[in-house]
């Protein structure tokens, strides 16, 4: 880490030695060329987005911004180092008209002016995001009912819905997964653009189209006329998971061609940013893999469909890389690392068939989405190498190393179970400022059953915060409780019959009342008999509105959420 400042200090100090030993002579930087390529683009909420192509021997930019466009009328907007080649302004007015111009810089030597640019705003405060791709978009198998799938749009509007300040629109000609609508108190955006069976071609054609017939049996899918899909929705973000029914099932190494079909997509969505002026951010996934164990496999001669799929998402890299340093807004995730088991669910797997996850696999697949889209603008001064979870006899140990800090006030740990939101556990004091390695942990002792996530919230001594990646163990229990309720469609008023079972004798069962929002309620300590079980009466709260709630029983080791719909 400090080898590069280093050398940088000799180079300077050296630098000037020799200057000062050339006894008055001069050594003029030579000028730099004019930028060239420069582009303004609206970027997501007031905001605007700045690119130009690197020029060469520069050492920084210069930007410059006007409401006018005369020469006279700019002012300095930000400098920018010679490495960077697109900025973002930000925090401006709504449907609004702004100029910028770009000069390059080598020491004290100034390029010309580029060609005066200019952008609108978008014209509200709605951030709409497509989620395009396949049926691992839609949420599921065509066997699956079409309001079952729901996939992992489900708890990626969760997760978007929880944040202040942003009003999340989900785009797309599809819609699917209405029966999840009443779960948890939300009501979910199911809009989507997610076509089972679709190719990279077919997305292809219905971004240029706006519809496609599916390949292999002629369905139509999109508008229902021809007119630019992009154009027709105006999606800020775009969320691509492609490339699943492009991969051969046989074996056959067709990773290049379903790159090709990959990058057609990508300049499909260039194409819509050119003629309408609009900046959309791609997050593109390197998908994930399918079912190959020793009883289930697509698996050719040479080759299986994951090692093929290895292929592809590690030449998705490259070319992601690649239109990244040509200064293309992508960003790319690794969705086959998403912490899917690529198992059946009878052995503790995420799948539901060879190519689909169960819900909780879908919900493995949110989280990816959700670590890039709500992370900050400007990361944070703390260069975090490692963050893990794990089982161990007393809970569950979190363990995380920084490789250095700068005004590091401290970590906040917070665990999220399945269907809820993410709770503060507590904190670890920061070190302030440190160019060494250092190792924090955490122990979590209250062992939960299930799926169970973890991440961190850094927070500078400026009140400035970030969150780190999402770590999760699962967690199951050694004996079996089981408990129910009855009923669990009430009117407010009467008092629920609860039946637990599976427990040693006299264990204090806690059963808390908790709404769709997290919220306390109400609660009742209760205890096992000789066979380790409970029957008793839980008393609501007088005059429960209408919605979702929840029991939780708790005992050592173990946790249960039972629903209650009050209608």
């Amino acid at each position: 880490m400090l080898l590069l400042p280093f050398l940088l200090c000799l180079f300077l100090a050296v630098t000037s030695l020799t200057q000062q030993s050339l006894a008055g002579s001069e050594i003029s930087s030579p000028v730099p060329d004019q930028p060239q390529g420069v582009l303004a683009r609206a970027s997501l909420v007031r905001a605007i987005a700045i690119r130009w192509l690197p020029v060469a021997g520069a050492g920084g930019y210069v930007l410059e911004r006007s409401d006018t466009g005369s020469a006279d009328s700019f002012t300095l907007l930000a400098r920018v180092a010679g490495d960077v080649s697109s900025y973002r302004d930000t925090d401006l007015g709504l449907s609004r008209t702004y100029y910028y111009r770009v000069k390059a810089t080598a020491g004290e030597a100034e390029s010309a002016y580029s060609l005066t640019v200019s952008a609108t705003t978008n014209p509200d405060e709605i951030i709409r995001i497509m989620p395009l791709g396949d049926s691992n978009t839609d949420g599921g198998a065509g066997s699956v009912a079409q309001v079952d799938r729901i996939g992992y749009r489900k708890e990626l509007y969760r997760g978007l819905q929880e944040q202040e300040g942003y009003k999340i629109d989900l785009v797309g000609s599809e819609r699917s997964g209405e029966s999840h609508q009443a779960e948890g108190g939300m009501v979910y955006d199911l809009d989507h653009a997610g076509f089972g069976g679709f190719r990279n071609r077919d997305l292809v054609e219905i971004i240029e189209r706006g519809f496609a017939n599916r390949s292999y049996d002629g369905v139509r899918f999109g508008l229902e006329k021809e007119e630019n899909y992009l154009q027709h929705f105006a999606p800020d973000i775009i969320l691509l998971h492609s490339g699943t029914n492009d991969i051969s099932n046989d074996g056959l190494d067709n990773s290049q061609s379903a790159i090709d079909d990959l990058e057609n997509v990508l300049l499909a969505i260039d194409a819509y940013e050119a003629s309408s002026g609009r900046d959309i951010t791609v997050i593109l996934a390197k998908i994930i893999k399918s079912v190959c164990i020793e009883t289930f496999c697509y698996r050719g001669k040479q080759y299986s469909k994951n090692d093929i799929i290895d292929l592809y998402n590690a030449k998705m890299e490259v070319l992601a890389n690649t239109r990244r340093s040509n200064g293309d807004n992508i960003i790319l995730v690794d969705m086959a690392e998403a912490g899917i088991i690529y198992d059946w669910v009878e052995n503790d797997g995420d799948m539901a068939d060879g190519l689909h996850p169960t819900q909780g696999g879908y919900d493995k697949m949110a989280q990816v989405w959700l670590d890039v889209l709500l992370s900050p603008a400007v990361p944070l001064p703390v260069e975090l190498k490692s963050f893990h979870a794990a089982l161990s006899a007393g809970g569950v140990l979190l363990e995380w190393e920084t490789a250095s800090e700068v005004n590091n006030d401290r970590f906040e740990v917070e665990r999220k179970l399945e269907n809820e939101s993410f709770t503060l556990l507590g904190a670890v004091p920061g070190a302030g400022d440190s160019q060494l390695p250092l190792k924090y942990t955490f122990r979590d002792v209250e062992l939960m059953e299930g799926q169970v996530y973890y991440r961190l919230r850094q927070v500078d001594t400026y009140g400035t915060s970030s969150y780190s990646k999402v770590v999760a163990v699962h967690s199951k229990r050694t004996t079996a409780p089981t408990a129910r309720l009855y009923p669990n469609l009430v009117n407010g008023s009467e008092d629920l019959n609860l039946t637990i079972g599976g427990l040693e004798e006299h264990v204090l069962v806690s059963v808390a009342l908790v709404n769709s929002m997290g919220e306390f309620l109400s609660q009742q300590t209760m205890q096992t008999g000789r066979q380790g079980g409970v029957r008793e009466r839980f008393r609501l709260p007088p005059n429960l509105p209408k919605g979702m709630y929840f029991l939780d029983l708790r005992t050592p080791g173990h946790v249960q959420r039972l629903k209650l719909l009050v209608r």
